[in-house]
């Protein structure tokens, strides 16, 4: 947990640094629902750099298929797992499809 909070806080300390303070930011979250606590640091973290991160929480399983290449609609991930992510990718490997998301 500590390592994907300095992740998030490095990530957004560039992308503080590419903005002028008068600028707002906001970036719509891929996460995942035990991040769901974090709301008041969330709050700060908008008060103190203008960044608001708008959490679309969802279980692991829709996670993974939000994050198909072309399709995402979000601008970053959180997520507590990518073990069903690698299932797939393995899954898809193993078939030899060169395809992700594997076809059925």
């Amino acid at each position: 947990m500590k390592r994907l909070l300095a992740v998030l806080c490095c990530l957004l300390l560039v992308v503080a640094a590419c903005t002028s303070g008068s600028e707002k930011v906001k970036l719509r979250v891929l996460a995942s629902p035990e991040l769901s606590d974090l709301g008041p640091i969330l709050d700060d973290l908008r008060e103190e750099t203008g960044i608001e991160l708008e959490m679309d929480f969802q279980g692991t399983v829709n996670e993974s298929t939000a994050l198909i290449p072309g399709r995402a609609a979000h601008d970053l991930a959180w997520l507590s797992t990518d073990r069903f992510f690698q299932l797939d990718f393995r899954r898809a490997a193993d078939k030899g499809s060169g395809h992700w998301p594997p076809r059925p």
